[in-house]
């Protein structure tokens, strides 16, 4: 099952742009990016993700100032302990909220 994470994005300056593309290209889960008028949309090829997947989707939220509701959707029994963690885990409430 493929996930499309559609979200604003601003790039600051050039650089900060091309870095987060070199970024995603790494990300061997994200099928495809595409972005236009301030949006960017990513293929996510599955809603189950290995537990380092899921940090770096995070990170990549957190740094770009995307979305982070959209990550709610990859809460698994397998990761609820770590991922929804609401005492330990800083993105709890941008995530999931109060």
């Amino acid at each position: 099952m493929k996930l499309f994470l559609k979200s604003n994005i601003r790039f600051y300056f050039h650089h900060d742009e091309e870095a987060f593309f070199r970024w995603i290209k790494k990300l061997q889960f994200i099928d495809a990016c595409e972005y236009l008028d301030g949006k960017v949309t990513l293929t996510v090829r599955s809603r189950i993700l290995n537990r380092d997947e899921l940090w770096d989707l995070i990170a990549l939220f957190r740094r770009y100032k995307l979305e982070m509701p959209l990550l709610a959707q990859f809460l698994t029994k397998f990761n609820q302990k770590w991922f929804y963690d609401k005492k330990n885990m800083c993105w709890h409430k941008h995530i999931f909220g109060d």
